[in-house]
C-alpha cells in the first residue's frame, strides 16, 4: 500500500486495514468467522470492545473484563483479560427463552469448550458457574454446573443435574490429570452423550476424565434422567486472573 494506500483494490475479502510501517496502512487478515450452526447455543466472542454473545441466545448483563489485543489472543481480534483485583463477576449472561441455561428442560447431549491462559494458578478460581434449583412436588434441590481450578487442575462439578432412582443428592465431579501452566494457552472441553450416559472431559484433545451417568455408573443401557431447573444467569470467570 505505502503512500498510495489500498484504494485501488477492486475487491477484498476477510481483510482489515491495520497500522503498518512508517504510519501507513497495512492489509491484514481478520479473524476467522464464528463457527456457529443451528445447534450452537452460545458463542462468546471477545473480538469487540465488549463481550458479544453471537447467537442471540443470551443477553450481556455485565462485564468486568478488559479487552486485550489481537497479539495476545489465541484467535481472532482479542481476548478477555480477567483480574483477581476485580470483585465483580467477569462476564454475566442472562439466558433467553429456549437456550440451554434457561432451564426447565430435559438435558440432551451437549458440549462446552473454551480456551484459557491463566496468569496464576489459584485454587478457587471459577471459569464457568451456573447456580439454580429444581423443584418437584415433594422437594427442592439446589443445582449447579461449575468449572473451577482445584489443586492446579481444572475440575468440573455437576450438582443434581442427573437424578438417581431414590432422588438422593448426586454431585458428579470430573477432575483433570494435567496441570494448568501459567502463561500457556490450553483448550478445555466437556461433552455428554445422552444415548450412552458418557460424560467426558478433555484438555488439549487428551482425555482427562470420564464417567457414566447410568444406573451402574459404568456402560449400561439405563441412562440416568437429567433435568435443569429454574432459569439462572451464567457467569464466566470469577476470582480468575488471566485470559
Amino acid at each position: 500500500g505505502g503512500k498510495a494506500g489500498w484504494n485501488n483494490l477492486q475487491s477484498s475479502k476477510n481483510t482489515k486495514i491495520r497500522n503498518g510501517k512508517f504510519g501507513y496502512g497495512a492489509l491484514g487478515l481478520i479473524s476467522s468467522p464464528a463457527k456457529i450452526s443451528e445447534t450452537t447455543d452460545m458463542y462468546l466472542s471477545f473480538d469487540f470492545p465488549e463481550p458479544v454473545e453471537e447467537t442471540g441466545s443470551y443477553t450481556l448483563v455485565s462485564y468486568a473484563t478488559v479487552r486485550s489485543s489481537a497479539k495476545a489472543a489465541k484467535f481472532g481480534e482479542g481476548a478477555a483479560l480477567y483480574s483477581t483485583q476485580s470483585k465483580e463477576d467477569g462476564v454475566r449472561l442472562k439466558p433467553n427463552k429456549n437456550s440451554f441455561f434457561a432451564g426447565e428442560s430435559i438435558v440432551h447431549s451437549f458440549t462446552i469448550e473454551f480456551w484459557l491462559k491463566p496468569q496464576v494458578i489459584e485454587s478457587g478460581s471459577i471459569i464457568l458457574k451456573w447456580w439454580s434449583s429444581l423443584s418437584n412436588k415433594k422437594t427442592t434441590m439446589f443445582q449447579n454446573i461449575i468449572a473451577a481450578v482445584a489443586g492446579g487442575k481444572l475440575e468440573w462439578s455437576f450438582l443434581n443435574i442427573w437424578q438417581t432412582g431414590d432422588n438422593k443428592e448426586l454431585d458428579v465431579k470430573l477432575s483433570g490429570m494435567s496441570n494448568l501452566i501459567p502463561e500457556i494457552w490450553s483448550h478445555h472441553l466437556i461433552t455428554y452423550n445422552e444415548n450412552t450416559g458418557l460424560l467426558e472431559y478433555r484438555m488439549n484433545g487428551k482425555v482427562e476424565a470420564v464417567t457414566y451417568l447410568t444406573d451402574t455408573r459404568t456402560e449400561s443401557p439405563q441412562v440416568l434422567y437429567a433435568m435443569l431447573g429454574a432459569e439462572s444467569d451464567v457467569v464466566i470467570g470469577t476470582r480468575y486472573s488471566g485470559l
